[in-house]
């Protein structure tokens, strides 16, 4: 990743490097790079270790001396770039800027990558049309139940980045979180250009699975039928739900006094779905828009709604 990194087309680049309680040989590797290119290349040291990778993403945004940049981006370890990744996020988050005049909004612009198997193969030449996200859905009222906005994949503009200032209690992922704060304060733009290569690890923190129809419905009903895995999945589907409602709500408690009157009726509303019947919920997300960005995810959504318990 460093290397692609320093290969970018853009030169104006500080790499900030923090590592989060390696136990190989990871810290000779950062003395090395810092060595090689001391203009380059800097570390950086986050006091409390072992965050896992959200915390320890929104730890390191803490940092003055990332504070004080013009734009952001984050990267995975693992991740390789695209040689102009970098010149194209800046040229695109300037035109947003432009766009928008620059007044001090907080604006991000996330971008495609390839996804690609642990010794290089090609899974997917786009992991957004594999994964069948929508990169229009990336609104307030719908990244409250799912995030299209990959951290790897995007740029930050300095008003976003000093916006991030408190960590919260209760939060997904560093780049869902990041996504809502500036969905609900500024302006999300897409690049619809594949920009890195995702590597797709056995063991990745969060699973890419392929969308679509077959996948997320015919496939699931087929291997739904034992009582066992249907109760597994139901369970998971809550805890995920649950997960952004406590995100929602520690969303309020940092934020809610200085949000638009139009997405704190949303967020209240989100928040209060625990409280009400069957049909209440179902009616809520519907009416509000709190849902997923396609058709048979709403289904699903709705359906879990009614059935299902959360937050007891």
């Amino acid at each position: 990743m460093i290397d692609s990194v320093l290969k970018q087309t853009y030169k104006d680049i500080m790499l900030f490097v923090s590592d989060d309680g390696s136990t190989d040989s990871t810290e000779s590797i950062i003395d090395d790079y810092v060595s090689k290119f001391p203009n380059k290349v800097r570390r950086i040291r986050i006091q409390k270790l072992h965050n896992g990778a959200g915390l320890h993403f929104l730890r390191a945004l803490q940092n003055n001396e990332i504070k004080c940049s013009d734009y952001v981006m984050l990267a995975d370890q693992d991740d390789i770039w695209c040689k102009n990744k970098v010149e194209k996020s800046v040229c695109s988050i300037k035109q947003l800027e432009s766009r928008t005049k620059g007044d001090h909004i907080p604006l991000a612009v996330f971008c495609d990558s390839v996804l690609v198997s642990d010794d290089m193969e090609m899974i997917a030449p786009s992991y957004m049309k594999y994964a069948k996200l929508n990169p229009k859905k990336a609104t307030f009222s719908h990244l409250l139940v799912q995030n299209v906005v990959t951290g790897a994949a995007m740029i930050m503009n300095k008003d976003l980045v000093e916006m991030i200032n408190r960590i919260p209690e209760h939060f997904v992922m560093h780049d869902h979180w990041i996504a809502l704060v500036t969905s609900a304060f500024g302006k999300i733009d897409y690049i619809n250009e594949p920009l890195y290569m995702y590597i797709r690890h056995q063991k990745n923190t969060l699973d890419v699975k392929p969308g679509g129809v077959y996948n997320e419905i015919i496939l699931r009903l087929r291997n739904n039928k034992k009582a066992y895995v249907r109760k597994s999945v139901r369970e998971q589907a809550r805890k995920n739900y649950e997960a952004m409602l406590l995100q929602a709500q520690s969303f309020e408690d940092i934020y809610g006094g200085r949000i638009r009157k139009d997405y704190a009726r949303i967020l209240k509303a989100y928040i209060d779905i625990p409280n009400k019947g069957m049909i209440g919920r179902v009616i809520t997300i519907l009416k509000y828009h709190i849902t997923c960005d396609n058709w048979y995810r709403v289904i699903g959504q709705c359906s879990f709604f009614a059935r299902s318990r959360i937050l007891e």
